[in-house]
């Protein structure tokens, strides 16, 4: 990930939405009901629901003392997601460059109907995650092999121009880590790191990697990461087993806003309940951000600083959300932009390099156990067709030549997805649904177990649509399911295309717990607080058929966020 030192942060105004009556349609339909998470900053974000009567939005905002004049902001196209079947349309906009410590006065609107005014207070910059020749935001990641490999990144400021990383086989005994001076550590062996400078706005710091080869599996090694000098604190990992075993990892949908704050417990709540977690799946925008920018150097500050240590002892699988991508201009395209992918993805995370496209390390794959996990771009898939073509050939190839029991893929945007609806300069529409028509088939065809999504802040899970080419009943097939774990949530619960959902949920915190052993796996959801909201197992049939599905929801009725804004 790309380091921004641009020093701000972001508090984040909901604003519910409140049904409306046919005389008020159009006329005042804002919400009043105004929630702020002040984190230091010189940006906030303000989201909030109207009508479908409304074609513009507007924010108007100045500083309270009005020392300076009223600013106007119109809300991006991109930035604004109809419901029909709910006559909502929800919208939000970050603004950035605000002044620290400083008490701004806002309100939303269009034409001459306009909410009240609020206000909220910018914090101070003392906050940040300014880099230094101490490593930190150390995290695991894979290359290659699970059970023979283990990649690491980390950062410091750009006075570190080398670095290195050392391991040795985990011991009880602190002799092998004894780093006095004089005193040999025969059982450590040194790895030399590549070095990437990242410059942003004047700025630099310096990004370092290493991918420890040629381990034993199943072996458990202690690690740590410095210039020679300088050094982090010793971490311990465990290597995969090379043949198919029973094993659990943690399953994230999108962290995204307020993650100091809100989504460091959901982290730290996972871990303490699977501390033995093999690995961690991120379902994207695992940071704020739009695609204009595709976020900022605090977003990273703050996602490091929520998963601290457990970073660099559990392995991460990401994958990449629109909030990862910026737009450029491209007359070329249809849609008159392309997608790209946040150019400091790549020193943020050190990821396989087997996708369509050599170098991304945005689609990808990993085999661990008996199982393999496929990460897909899906913003690229819905804004590139030439790259979705690419994807689709890639995918088929991975999916046929697929050697293990198990099939998992993680994509940010759901199946079904209907809310991407963006009419080109040739008048064709660019949909949602692209992954219903193209991929869903190819998911039928090669019978991949679960689909792992986030994107539309809510909890979905659900097995078949009405339209489905491969029929099949409620008890079988690949069960789809979509999550959020930070704090930023969607009370518009909109159809994914005719999905049959067997649980939902809104306005919760979750983490996933999966377990796969033998013919057997094992889905449960939690709260924030550890309180189980979901939970099924697939078990695997014979001669190829769909696996059978038992659900075992737990007895908590679906929560559901009301119109008023208020969680039933």
């Amino acid at each position: 990930m790309k380091p921004n030192n641009q020093l701000c942060l972001i508090a984040i105004l909901i604003l519910a939405y409140l049904p409306l009556s046919a005389q008020e349609s159009g006329k005042k339909p804002y919400g009043i009901a105004n929630k702020a998470y002040p984190n230091p900053a010189t940006a906030v974000t303000i989201s909030w629901a109207t009508d479908t009567t409304v074609t513009e939005s507007y924010v108007e905002l100045k500083p309270e003392n009005g020392d300076q004049p009223l600013q106007s902001y119109k809300v991006a196209d991109d930035k604004v997601f109809l419901y029909p079947e709910n006559n909502r349309r929800y919208q939000f906009i970050m603004i950035r460059d605000l002044k620290p410590n400083t008490k701004y006065v806002y309100r939303v609107g269009m034409e001459k109907n306009w909410s009240d005014w609020k206000s909220f207070e910018t914090g101070s910059l003392a906050q940040l995650f300014p880099a230094s020749a101490v490593p930190d935001r150390v995290i695991l990641t894979w290359k290659d092999d699970p059970a023979t490999t283990m990649a690491v990144t980390w950062r410091t400021d750009s006075t570190i121009n080398s670095a290195v990383a050392e391991i040795a086989l985990a011991s009880a005994k602190p002799s092998p880590y004894n780093d006095e001076p004089g005193l040999e550590m025969p059982n450590t062996s040194q790895v030399v790191a590549l070095t990437e400078p990242m410059t942003i706005q004047g700025k630099t710091t310096h990004h370092h990697s290493v991918n420890f080869h040629g381990l034993e599996p199943k072996t458990t090694y202690a690690y740590r990461v410095g210039n020679g000098k300088i050094w982090s604190e010793w971490f311990h990992f465990t290597t995969a087993g090379n043949q198919p075993d029973k094993f659990s990892f943690i399953y994230f949908g999108d962290a995204q806003v307020n993650i100091k704050s809100m989504w460091s417990r959901t982290i730290r709540q996972a871990y303490k309940h699977l501390p033995t977690a093999s690995f961690m799946v991120h379902a994207g925008d695992l940071i704020g951000g739009n695609m204009k920018t595709g976020g900022e150097e605090w977003d990273w500050g703050e996602w490091f600083h929520a998963g601290g240590f457990i970073n660099g002892m559990v392995p991460s699988i990401p994958v990449s959300g629109n909030a990862q991508h910026f737009t450029e201009s491209d007359p070329y395209s249809k849609l008159g932009f392309k997608v790209t992918l946040q150019k400091n993805w790549r020193p943020v995370f050190s990821l396989p390099e087997n996708g369509p496209e050599t170098g991304e390390e945005d689609d990808y794959y990993i085999d661990y156990q008996g199982a393999r996990f496929i990460s897909l771009n899906s913003t690229r898939f819905l804004y590139d067709e030439k790259h979705r073509n690419r994807q689709l050939t890639w995918l088929r190839k991975v999916l046929s030549e697929n050697p293990n029991r198990w099939t998992m893929v993680t994509m940010h945007h759901p199946m079904g997805l209907e809310r991407i609806e963006k009419k080109n300069k040739k008048g064709e529409h660019m949909r949602g649904d692209a992954l219903l028509r193209e991929l869903k088939p190819v998911f039928d065809e090669f019978k991949v177990d679960l689909v792992m999504q986030g994107h539309i802040h809510q909890y979905v899970r659900g097995l078949k649509w009405d339209n489905d080419i491969v029929k099949r009943d409620d008890t079988s097939g690949t069960m789809y399911v979509v999550s959020v774990s930070g704090p930023l949530m969607m009370n518009i619960l909109s159809e994914l295309s005719g999905q049959k959902r067997i649980r939902k949920g809104e306005g919760l915190q979750l983490y996933q717990i999966i377990t796969v052993d033998g013919d057997k796996l094992n889905f449960e959801a939690y709260t924030t607080i550890g309180e189980l909201y979901d939970a099924f197992e697939l078990i695997k049939q014979p001669n190829g058929h769909p696996n059978k599905v038992i659900n075992r929801i737990p007895l908590t009725p679906e929560q559901v966020i009301t119109g008023s804004g208020e969680n039933k």
